[in-house]
């Protein structure tokens, strides 16, 4: 018979034991942990500083840290204020880092401003610290984080180890929530890191093409939106004796550029089909052209059908949509029997949109006797499409390295665009079909 029971949950959270609670929320024992994990919950702000202490010489990917981050997240709101204490102190620099990750992982309107507040009104010495409070004010505060984040990466852009730390989700960030001030400092990077030796420098600028399509697309036509065409036009001039470095920024270019979706941008993707010898080029430059309403786009795509790779046959049938036009609808019919299962099934989707357009304009055609079962028929077709629509960009945004959380509500966006522009539907109707189609397909 054992001496001693199980520990006493109840009267280590009666005693404000945060230690002995949280050694139990990260035991092996099951039960005990989720029960150790409620209590923590259950002090609530009180434990924050506690935790801070109990973790803070912990390596940052140890199972210590990440369940201290698990359990601020939990808290919420309350702990806020304890941590934007914690980061505002100055003995020590690894505690605040945990603080600001974890303001991050709460991700509230209230966490937000406090990490814009502290950025711009506390010092902050520690490159890393300052550059993860930057990151996570912009995810959660949005474009308010612009000039602190531009100010950093000026600061910064000169020195290899600032900027491997700044790296990656920084310049996202930056595409994320920047507008036409920061496409010099984007142009910069892309010019700066385009076609360096080292791998972690080529991703940066990989991150800085991307970043400047993201703002492109937001953006209206302006003196920075042709800038924004220039540096990418300038990196479609690929040679194989630049490198498969060089190649893959060269793709992303031509990617990016279909994200302006503008007349500028879509003649230089025809250029490039026309020019473009390796295959991951072409074809990234045939999926480039699928937003583009460009009537020049058809011919090249469809001669594209037939070329030997199946992934440029693929991305061509993909690049016809919204074309509409009798000669792609026929190629993309031949393109039902193609040898590849994906260009195959492409067709048939593009098809499948064709089709819907077909019958929303025979649907909308004045006619006294059906003008209410066509107003049915209207909807529900531009319900569907608009959801395919959707998906199409939720992978494209998947494939480009979008924060997760932000996929949803930009999809939307982008496939509400597209929707409005191609019927001249205003806003208030659209969002009617966005809430049914969502009811639809929930």
């Amino acid at each position: 018979m054992p001496l001693f029971g199980p520990p006493n949950i109840d009267q280590l959270k009666a005693k404000g034991d945060v230690k002995g609670l949280f050694n139990l929320s990260i035991g092996d024992k099951e039960v005990l942990s989720q029960q150790a994990h409620k209590a923590l919950m259950e002090i609530g702000a009180s434990a924050v500083s506690k935790l801070l202490d109990l973790v803070k010489d912990t390596q940052r990917d140890s199972k210590e840290r990440k369940a201290a981050l698990a359990l601020f997240r939990a808290i919420g709101p309350s702990a806020v204020d304890p941590l934007l204490a914690a980061l505002r102190g100055k003995e020590d620099s690894e505690k605040r880092y945990i603080a600001a990750e974890a303001l991050g992982a709460i991700g509230d309107a209230q966490a937000g401003e406090g990490l814009l507040d502290v950025l711009k009104n506390t010092s902050v010495d520690d490159v890393m610290l300052r550059i993860t409070i930057a990151v996570y004010a912009g995810r959660l505060v949005g474009i308010r984080a612009q000039e602190p984040l531009l100010a950093i990466l000026k600061q910064y852009e000169d020195s290899e180890i600032s900027m491997s730390i700044f790296g990656l989700t920084g310049i996202r960030v930056l595409g994320d929530i920047g507008d036409e001030r920061c496409v010099e400092r984007l142009a910069t990077l892309v010019k700066t890191y385009g076609n360096c030796i080292r791998d972690r420098e080529v991703w940066l600028g990989e991150a800085a093409v991307e970043a400047l399509g993201k703002v492109g697309g937001r953006m209206k036509d302006s003196r920075e939106h042709a800038k924004i065409e220039s540096v990418l036009v300038d990196l479609l001039q690929f040679t194989p004796a630049m490198g498969f470095r060089y190649r893959k920024l060269c793709v992303k270019a031509a990617l990016a550029l279909g994200q302006l979706g503008n007349h500028n941008a879509a003649g230089a993707l025809l250029d490039t089909l026309k020019q473009a010898k390796e295959t991951s080029i072409r074809a990234a430059a045939a999926y480039g052209l699928r937003l583009s309403l460009d009537p020049r786009k058809v011919e090249p795509l469809i001669a594209l059908l037939k070329d030997p790779d199946e992934q440029v046959r693929a991305n061509a049938a993909e690049g016809l949509l919204c074309s509409e036009d009798p000669g792609a609808i026929a190629a993309l019919q031949a393109a039902l029997e193609d040898q590849s299962e994906s260009v195959r099934r492409t067709a048939a989707q593009v098809l499948a949109v064709y089709e819907t357009v077909a019958q929303v304009t025979r649907a909308a055609a004045p006619s006294s006797q059906q003008e209410a079962p066509a107003a049915k028929v209207e909807g529900t077709l531009l319900e569907n499409e608009f959801y395919d629509l959707m998906q199409r960009q939720a992978l494209e945004m998947m494939g480009l390295g979008y924060e997760i959380t932000e996929i949803p509500k930009l999809a939307t966006n982008k496939a509400a665009d597209i929707i409005m522009k191609k019927y001249g539907i205003a806003m208030p109707e659209m969002a009617k079909i966005i809430e049914s189609a969502m009811l639809k397909h929930s």
